[in-house]
């Protein structure tokens, strides 16, 4: 679990130091868990990037899934998966092991079937 706190952090600064440029000071001395500017708590931004990495590594590690082009974002415990997957079966496959993350609440799929 320490590796995907980790990979969470930093895909956590990947998102939100771009976001808020110029902010970027202020964003790695807060430590005092305030809200953010988009309304989230640090805890809230660090539960959520949690889950999409979790989410990222069940995505990568199933055969059927690792190679499709699939986004995944996680605000609030909702799940957005984005992108495109070889079949119906895929599309159906990849939100049922997104649900199946501890902490979503719901997924949202727009993946565009590329086959049969």
């Amino acid at each position: 679990m320490p590796v995907l706190r980790l990979a969470a952090f930093f895909l956590t600064a990947a998102v939100v130091l771009p976001a808020v440029s110029g902010c970027a000071t202020a964003v790695l001395t807060d430590m005092g868990g305030g809200a953010r500017p988009d309304g989230r708590s640090a805890a809230e931004i660090a539960r959520d990037a949690d889950i999409e990495a979790a989410v990222q590594a069940r995505l990568a590690r199933d055969p059927q899934l690792a190679r499709a082009a699939v986004e995944v974002r996680v605000r609030d415990g909702v799940v957005h998966l984005r992108g495109r997957v070889g079949s119906a079966r895929l599309r159906e496959r990849a939100v049922r092991l997104a649900r199946g993350v501890p902490g979503v609440r719901r997924v949202l799929a727009q993946l565009a079937v590329a086959g049969p």
